[in-house]
C-alpha cells in the first residue's frame, strides 16, 4: 500500500531539491519558478513529506540511506553511481563558463582544466558535472553569491553552472552586468525526478505514471527557468 512505503509504517517518503534551476530560493526564502506548483501538485495525495530545500552533499548521502525522492537531480556519471531510481527528465539546462569581461572565454572542459581554480557551488549540480569529467581544480564554495563575489575580485579564475542563476547572483550582489562574460555553451545536462532504492516499488511505479500523464502545458511550467 502506498500509505506506508516508508521505511516504517506511516513514516512520509523525505522529498528535497537543490537550490538549482529551475527550483531556486532566493536568500530572503522565496521560491522562485513555476515548477514548484507542478511538483507539489504530482505530489498531492502521496506518502511523502513537505518539499524541502537540501544542500547537495546532504541529498546524495540521504539517497544512499533513506527513502527520498530528489526532484532536481542533473543526471552525470558521477550519479549515474549512486543507488537510485531515475523517474523522468523534468528539464534540461546548458552549462557555461563566466569569466570577468575582457578575458578569454572558455570554449571546452580542456581549456577550463589548464586554470588554476574554477569555481562551483558545494554540492550542486555543476561540481557533480566537471567532478564526473574528472576535474580537479574546483574551488568548493557555498553559493552563487560567493562564487559571484570571488570571480569579480579575481580569487577564482572561472566560474561554472548554468547561466539564469548566475547573472541573477550577480546582479543581486550589484554588480555591474557587463564585467559579467559567458562562453559558449559546454554541456547540455538534464534534470531529473530521482527516487532512492529505499522508496517502495509501488510508490515508485505510481511516480512513473503521474509522470507519464504530465501534460505539455505542465510539463513547460515544470522547466520553466527563474530569472
Amino acid at each position: 500500500m502506498l500509505a506506508s512505503a516508508g521505511a516504517d509504517a506511516g513514516e512520509p517518503v523525505k522529498l528535497a531539491f537543490i537550490n538549482q534551476t529551475p527550483l531556486t530560493v532566493e536568500a530572503n526564502g522565496q521560491r522562485i519558478g513555476a515548477g514548484f506548483a507542478v511538483i507539489e501538485e504530482m505530489m498531492e495525495g502521496l506518502p511523502v513529506g513537505p518539499l524541502q530545500l537540501v544542500p547537495g552533499k546532504r541529498l546524495t548521502y540521504d539517497m544512499a540511506r533513506i527513502p527520498l525522492i530528489a526532484v532536481n537531480l542533473t543526471r552525470t556519471r558521477e550519479r549515474e553511481a549512486l543507488d537510485g531510481i531515475w523517474i523522468g527528465e523534468i528539464c534540461s539546462d546548458e552549462f557555461v563558463f563566466a569569466t570577468l569581461a575582457g578575458g578569454k572565454p572558455i570554449a571546452s572542459y580542456d581549456e577550463a582544466r589548464a586554470l588554476p581554480h574554477i569555481g562551483v557551488t558545494s554540492g550542486g549540480n555543476a561540481e557533480s558535472l566537471l567532478h564526473s569529467k574528472d576535474f580537479g581544480n574546483l574551488d568548493n564554495v557555498g553559493d552563487s553569491h560567493s562564487q559571484a563575489a570571488k570571480l569579480h575580485t579575481g580569487r577564482i579564475d572561472s566560474w561554472f553552472n548554468v547561466r539564469g542563476p548566475m547573472t541573477r547572483a550577480w546582479q543581486e550582489m550589484g554588480f555591474d552586468p557587463a564585467e559579467l562574460s559567458f562562453g559558449p555553451t559546454i554541456e547540455r545536462a538534464g534534470i531529473w525526478i530521482v527516487a532512492s532504492n529505499q522508496v517502495d516499488p509501488e510508490l515508485v511505479a505510481e511516480l512513473r505514471r503521474r509522470y507519464e500523464a504530465l501534460t505539455p502545458a505542465k510539463r513547460q511550467a515544470l522547466c520553466r527557468k527563474p530569472g
